[in-house]
Order: C-alpha cells, then structure tokens, then sequence
C-alpha cells in the first residue's frame, strides 16, 4: 500500500493482505540500503494469520520517495509517524516492531509509550530447529 507520511508517499508491504488497524499490529523496519522485501515471508506469515502488518521502505529507500533520514532518532520519529499515519489508534499498543537494530525499536517504543523486549535465541540451533526465544 502507499500511504503520505510526514508529507513523503511511502510504499508499505503488508504481507499480501489490506491492512487492518483494528488487528494486533507488527511492525518490520528493514536495515541501510535495503528495503521492505528482506521481511517478505515473515510479513505475509504474520498477515495470513491474523496481524496486521507494516513493512515499510524507509524514505529514499526501496519504492519510497524522499532523501533518506539522516539519524537513527529521524528513523524512530518517522516509525511513530507511519504508525498514526496507517490509522492505528494512538491508544492501542503495538504487539512488535522487529528491526535489524535492538535500540531503533527501543526508541520508537519511547516515542509511542511502548515498552518492547528484545528476543534473542537462548540455545545455538540443534538439528536445525531453534530454541524456545528468550526475553532479555
């Protein structure tokens, strides 16, 4: 989907179904010089089983118009803005945001008045099944 944020069109992948704000929300924010794309399948697993989700090109990045924001606190502000701009009530918590950096979600969680938990994997793989996640 596009939608305006802080006047930029930004493209938002949504996992191959119409988001919905009404449903627990995930966020994915991909890394520098990547975009959406590198979330596909976890968005479109998250989107086909009851999520609403967001995956979108930062600004000056992927399908995303504009010049690309110059700090990581530019990033968490913007995250805040694209949340409210995709019509997710103000007073609703978001279930996650997953980035590629730990500390991005933690601002952004500042921004909002969410607290998030990292995950870390508590045990190296074993047969090719991870462990159980552990919050940190």
């Amino acid at each position: 989907m596009r939608i305006v944020v802080n006047g930029i069109e930004t493209f938002v992948g949504t996992g191959g179904r119409a988001f919905d704000p009404a449903l627990p929300c995930i966020v994915f924010l991909h890394g520098a010089g990547l975009d959406h794309s590198v979330w596909a399948l976890l968005a479109r697993s998250f989107a086909h089983h009851g999520f609403g989700v967001l995956a979108p090109d930062f600004p000056g990045h992927g399908r995303s118009a504009g010049a690309p924001l110059s700090s990581i606190a530019a990033l968490a502000e913007w995250t805040a803005a694209l949340i409210a701009a995709a019509g997710v009530p103000a007073d609703r918590r978001l279930l996650a945001v997953i980035a590629h950096l730990v500390w991005l979600a933690t601002l952004i969680g500042a921004l909002i008045g969410t607290t998030f938990a990292p995950l870390s994997w508590s045990q190296p793989l074993d047969r090719g099944r991870a462990s159980r996640p552990s919050v940190n």
